[in-house]
């Protein structure tokens, strides 16, 4: 009631000095009048916002109050959520510390609700469409885990990241169960070096780094010795490949590279690689020898294989739940080498 007052005085007042502004016009405190009728104009425009706001708001918390909310429905109020946080700072510390709560229990009833939701579905749906949804429920609850670690927030980590090892579970399971056997060989291979993927390749801006694809080769000469660092060039990083098989034939003809596969913005201890060195220590390949090398992500395997080189082991590792899940496929060239690709095709697992 008395907010309601409020309005009302301010609305005569300005209407009576709307009615009135030929006589003051005039005056000699004119421009005084005129910023006080400003100043009152701009009180009601925001008094009607944050009552829209507060109306729009407690018809979110309402939401949120409701029984059997689904994941879609959790969206939607994650969606409105979102439209509103710009205008918390206006409307007080308690809505503010409502408005937290509030989404904090949005988003762990998402969480939690894409998994179950992941779980609970039928055998008789079409496994590819559960797998895009499983895939959906681990880049959401990642966004919110990695948000909580960002933050320092050992509460929320300690919620996010069990749900977190539950929707890679699920992935996991269904990528396996869909593409283990012969199923994976139906699916076209992507030629790298070819036709509209040419230009798709990304490479960094170091001094004396060169690439040139030619009649299906990709030839790589490294950064100068005074560089300073080392090179990369990727692909994929657009399509952000998850489940994917990568066919490569290489010659080092200098050197060596490092190959980083599901490649975000860089690498790190928690993205998948392998190493090719031709000299320095430890090498374990060999200068001006081809290799055929084909690498396999599903799920949380990663495989390495050697198809002309039986004197190299091949890979196998089973990757931790903190690994990167999907990315694009990067070669770090240091400098010096010079490495010859004939062959780099990715089939995608989905």
């Amino acid at each position: 009631m008395a907010i309601s007052g409020h309005v009302n005085a301010l609305q005569q007042a300005l209407k009576h000095a709307t009615e009135q502004e030929a006589t003051w016009r005039e005056h000699a405190l004119a421009m005084d009048i005129q910023s006080l009728v400003t100043s009152r104009k701009n009180e009601l425009v925001k008094g009607k916002e944050r009552r829209e706001f507060l109306g729009r708001f407690d018809t979110v918390e309402s939401k949120l109050r409701g029984e059997a909310l689904t994941g879609e429905k959790l969206k939607e109020i994650r969606r409105e959520l979102d439209e509103l946080e710009g205008k918390v700072s206006g409307a007080g510390a308690d809505v503010a510390a409502r408005f937290s709560l509030a989404r904090t229990t949005a988003d762990q009833q998402y969480a939690a609700r894409l998994v179950e939701e992941v779980k609970a579905s039928s055998s008789s749906e079409n496994p590819r469409l559960v797998l895009v949804r499983a895939q959906v429920a681990e880049d959401e609850i990642k966004t919110l885990l990695d948000r909580s670690i960002n933050g320092k927030n050992a509460e929320l980590q300690a919620i996010y990241m069990p749900l977190y090892e539950q929707a890679v579970g699920e992935t996991d399971r269904l990528a396996t169960s869909i593409f283990s056997g012969g199923e994976a060989d139906k699916l076209a291979w992507i030629d790298c070096l070819s036709g509209a993927q040419v230009a798709n390749w990304n490479p960094s801006d170091v001094k004396g780094f060169s690439h040139r694809i030619e009649g299906g080769t990709l030839l790589l000469n490294g950064p100068d010795a005074d560089a300073g660092r080392t090179a990369v060039i990727s692909i994929g990083d657009r399509e952000q490949w998850r489940n994917f098989m990568a066919d490569m034939e290489f010659t080092i003809e200098r050197g060596g590279f490092e190959i980083y596969y599901r490649l975000g913005r860089s690498a790190n201890a928690n993205t998948p690689g392998f190493i090719f060195r031709a000299d320095g220590d430890k090498p374990n390949v060999q200068t001006e020898r081809s290799y055929r090398v084909v690498a396999t992500f599903l799920g949380s395997e990663y495989n390495l294989r050697f198809d002309n080189a039986p004197d190299i082991p091949n890979y196998q590792e089973t990757l931790t739940w903190r690994k990167t899940r999907k990315g694009g496929i990067g070669l770090f060239v240091p400098p010096g080498a010079r490495i010859k690709f004939t062959r780099f095709q990715v089939r995608e697992l989905r």
